[in-house]
């Protein structure tokens, strides 16, 4: 059967592109391929977390937490791959997608990058990953764009040919919750790991102001990450600590969203958003930010409300004319089921599988020419 590497870098924690690499992993074990996870970039080898929601591929992980342990990590990554040579490689996310970029492919194998960051580093200003980033997709076979703006981005701005892009959205997986028991007090969640571009700062500031209005309101924040602290102090600073609950990691998010009203994600930058898909398949109208793939998810005045970033003060009032109208919640939570009925990771993975078999064509087809040509 065939062999697929996935490259990730997860120094801790699980986000979107980790689950991902789970359900890709979990379809490639009911066809029988052999699989592995490599993570170059974790603070523990071990990481747990992520070996286990990658079972049953083989995972491996390398301490490279400083710019001095680059150099060793690059070479664990050639050798892990030049060990396991597989057929197919496929890396996730940005420090994975550069030190791939940078090894000698393994012998005949093809190359799929997932861009998930799209504008990311150029909205943080950060031009030397930005220009690592250009040069290092064009290394790769095939560039999937998780979502109609990223492959606007990919083709305007690093000028990606269009048969090098494989535009496969993201999906959402597991059961929601069909009689949803709402909380007795108007809930807003938000499922968001505390990294700079979610921008809880900006949902803090929102939420200061639906309290002002609706003062037994709650937030309820899933998540974890290296900024929770700093979120923490901001709830506390603004006096709303009785009013806001920390989650943590959540291994389903399907009970915190069958209790809260509302779904809110402020981000600064976002490729698609699996987490406002999965609000939408829960029945709940959505208030985010109108930035990277969002729009493309949330239709205002029909699904949820779409605000300008960094904007608290439309966002606290869409908040509140959501919680405070029942009806209106209703209609658009039923609105977004239906939106996001095909958007999920089954088709996803399937649409995923189709390209690797494609790889795997070409491959042959590569390697029965040179044959050929040494034969002749």
């Amino acid at each position: 059967m065939p062999r697929i590497t996935h490259v990730v870098s997860t120094p801790s924690g699980i986000g979107g592109a980790e689950r991902i690499v789970a359900t890709l992993v979990a379809r490639g074990a009911a066809l029988g391929w052999h699989q592995d996870v490599l993570n170059p970039f974790a603070i523990d080898p071990t990481n747990a977390e992520i070996a286990d929601i990658c079972r049953p591929a083989a995972y491996a992980g390398f301490r490279c937490a400083r710019m001095q342990e680059v150099v060793a990590a690059r070479r664990w990554l050639r050798s892990e791959l030049d060990a396991r040579a597989p057929g197919i490689v496929h890396v996730h996310l940005f420090h994975a997608e550069v030190l791939t970029a940078s090894v000698q492919r393994p012998a005949g194998a093809r190359l799929v990058l997932t861009h998930h960051h799209a504008g990311h580093l150029h909205a943080l200003g950060r031009r030397r990953d930005e220009a690592l980033d250009f040069l290092a997709v064009r290394r790769f076979d095939r560039i999937v764009a998780i979502s109609e703006w990223v492959r606007r981005f990919l083709r305007e701005r690093y000028r990606c040919p269009d048969d090098r892009i494989a535009s496969i959205p993201n999906g959402w997986e597991g059961r929601p919750d069909t009689a949803p028991r709402r909380a007795i007090q108007p809930t807003i969640v938000c499922v968001a790991n505390f990294r700079p571009e979610k921008s809880h700062e900006t949902l803090i500031r929102a939420f200061a102001r639906v309290t002002r209005e609706l003062p037994d309101a709650r937030l309820v924040l899933v998540g974890s990450g290296s900024l929770e602290r700093k979120v923490r102090t901001a709830v506390e600073l603004a006096g709303l600590s009785q009013n806001v609950d920390f989650a943590g990691s959540a291994t389903s998010v399907w009970p915190y969203l069958g209790r809260a009203h509302v779904f809110a994600l402020p981000s600064r930058q976002e490729a698609l958003g699996i987490a406002v898909m999965e609000a939408m398949a829960a029945g709940l109208p959505v208030v985010a930010s109108a930035v990277g793939g969002l729009p493309e998810l949330v239709t205002p005045a029909v699904t949820g409300a779409l605000v300008t970033p960094g904007d608290d003060a439309a966002m606290a009032a869409e908040l509140v004319r959501l919680l405070k109208d029942p009806d209106l919640r209703a209609r658009m939570g039923a609105a977004g089921r239906q939106a996001v009925a095909s958007r999920t990771a089954e088709a996803m993975v399937d649409r995923y599988y189709e390209l690797y078999e494609q790889l795997l064509r070409e491959r042959r087809l590569q390697l029965g020419q040179c044959g050929s040509a040494v034969r002749s």
